[in-house]
């Protein structure tokens, strides 16, 4: 094989191992590689529109029974689920649509439940000196923002956390997608010098709508304490109603991994009693090792 020449995997079948990062393994043409957990290293490949975060199919039926494949667009459309309100959903990940009218409000950097409560944004709060009175837990604003009139938000961060924000559309279920978009929100993140930190545009599986999330996103997490503000607008059109999921996480949030929590928090090795290591053992333990090794001395040179 030549240097510097990669090999390319054959194409899982459905129900293969796979990467969704197509890193070493890619699924066969058709197939989609569906992460086991949301942000997991490890998935399992699925058949087009079979299953919530596949691609949709190029004819119709585009999706099976019970899921949504509204987007037009065949090379940015994804299967998904439709979320009724009250009902639970994964944070930030495209296969789950809260029903229209209702956004993804996190109780944890991974899970959250689906909403309808928004609070309506007030101007004027077009510029990080304007923004809303600063917020310390999770909310949904509602509103309307264009290229020229963006809604900005203000957020309150302890030590080490990190912020999340999403938008998506009250009038529809998924946003739209194409180059003659009819509303395409976008999120800027400044820091509490009002400096921009991050911004999140379009998002994989969720067309011209935006996820800023700091598992992704290194720029939102382990901040240091202090007022952020949260910014929406359009970018080259006006979105007559957008949501703004701003989550605000006390701990850092990281993809998870071997050894970490469902919300990204490292698990705590158990910890040994003292006891074990006190000096008083220490005289005893030396006294046995030494013996032992004498006796295993004693066997291999008799």
């Amino acid at each position: 094989m030549l240097h510097g020449v990669r090999r390319v995997p054959h194409g899982r079948r459905a129900g293969g191992a796979c990467e969704p990062s197509n890193t070493t393994t890619v699924c066969a043409t058709g197939g989609s590689c569906v992460a086991t957990t949301p942000g997991a290293a490890m998935g399992t490949c699925r058949a087009s529109g079979t299953a919530a975060g596949t691609a949709c199919r190029a004819a119709a039926p585009r999706c099976d029974t019970g899921l949504d494949c509204s987007e037009s667009d065949p090379m940015e459309a994804s299967a998904a689920a439709t979320i009724a309100a009250g009902a639970a959903c994964v944070v930030g990940f495209a296969g789950d649509r809260c029903a229209m009218g209702t956004a993804c409000l996190p109780t944890t950097p991974t899970a959250g439940t689906c909403s309808m409560t928004a609070t309506a944004e007030t101007e004027p709060n077009n510029a990080p000196a304007m923004a809303q009175a600063p917020i310390t837990a999770t909310r949904i604003y509602s509103g309307m923002a264009s290229s020229m009139d963006r809604d900005c938000f203000g957020v309150t961060v302890p030590a080490g956390g990190s912020i999340f924000a999403e938008t998506n559309l009250s009038t529809a279920v998924s946003c739209p997608t194409g180059d003659m978009p009819t509303a395409d929100p976008v999120i800027d993140l400044f820091n509490p010098a009002g400096v921009q930190i991050a911004a999140a545009d379009d998002a994989s599986g969720r067309g011209l709508c935006g996820t800023l999330n700091p598992s992704v996103t290194a720029a939102a997490r382990g901040l240091a304490a202090g007022n952020y503000t949260v910014c929406v607008r359009g970018f080259n059109s006006v979105v007559a109603s957008y949501l703004l999921t701003i989550g605000v996480f006390t701990a850092p949030d990281a993809p998870t991994a071997p050894g970490r929590g469902v919300a990204g928090a490292p698990v705590r090795p158990r910890r040994l009693s003292s006891r074990l290591y006190a000096p008083r053992f220490q005289g005893s333990l030396r006294i046995r090792s030494s013996i032992w090794i004498a006796v295993r001395l004693r066997m291999l040179y008799p």
